[in-house]
């Protein structure tokens, strides 16, 4: 678990990254939905369609395999209390009072390497439990520039680092221009582009990186 204190309009705000438990999964499953929403209505960055990716099952099957992640927001008056709440358009407008509990982020982080990453050069030969892979980073659009991305990134280095791992690997849509912005910021090298069958129903290009964990 670790905890980062920000602040937004002049307000603190502290974020616990920690372990999902089951009470967490309607909050993910709502955090999915707004982000959708918000691509829906803007630029899809990800290129995620709702009904395929990502889903309450997806989170539903990272959590019974203890590889699911959550960002909850806390204020500094009620400290961890609160249960979550769904879907708050608060992120944007409340104080701390109204959004500690909130679900504001989300990851799964495990061993699994999609069987696309087997044609890349990676910075370093690693594999199994060498390679911590970072699976649906999402951010609650009301959480947004609030820097829990690169939060939620340095965190899974850090878990990686506990694990022993040697690298750290994830691909993103290669149209999602603001990741690879932040990735590449946090050090992270594009080790290269791969053709993935996503929900063996649409090709996509993602875009693979990896940093080496020392």
């Amino acid at each position: 678990m670790t905890r980062d204190t920000s602040a937004k309009a002049g307000r603190p705000r502290t974020y616990i990254i920690r372990k999902a438990q089951a009470s967490d999964i309607a909050a993910v499953e709502q955090l999915y939905s707004d982000v959708l929403e918000a691509q829906e209505r803007g630029v899809n960055y990800t290129n995620w369609q709702r009904g395929l990716y990502p889903t309450r099952a997806d989170a539903e099957r990272a959590l019974g395999e203890g590889t699911l992640y959550v960002a909850q927001a806390a204020g500094p008056e009620t400290g961890l209390e609160r249960a979550p709440e769904t879907g708050p358009d608060a992120g944007e407008t409340a104080g701390s009072e109204e959004i500690a509990g909130f679900i504001a982020g989300a990851a799964i982080l495990n061993h699994d390497q999609p069987a696309e990453y087997g044609g890349l050069k990676w910075s370093v030969e690693a594999e199994g439990n060498e390679v911590l892979v970072i699976h649906t980073l999402c951010i609650s659009p009301h959480f947004r520039n609030a820097g829990l991305g690169r939060k939620f990134v340095e965190f899974a280095e850090e878990q990686a680092r506990s694990l022993g791992c040697r690298t750290v690997r994830f691909d993103t849509y290669e149209g999602n221009t603001p990741a690879t912005a932040l990735y590449t910021k946090l050090g992270y090298t594009i080790v290269g582009t791969a053709e993935f069958h996503f929900q063996k129903l649409i090709w996509e290009t993602l875009r693979c990186f990896d940093k080496v964990i020392r």
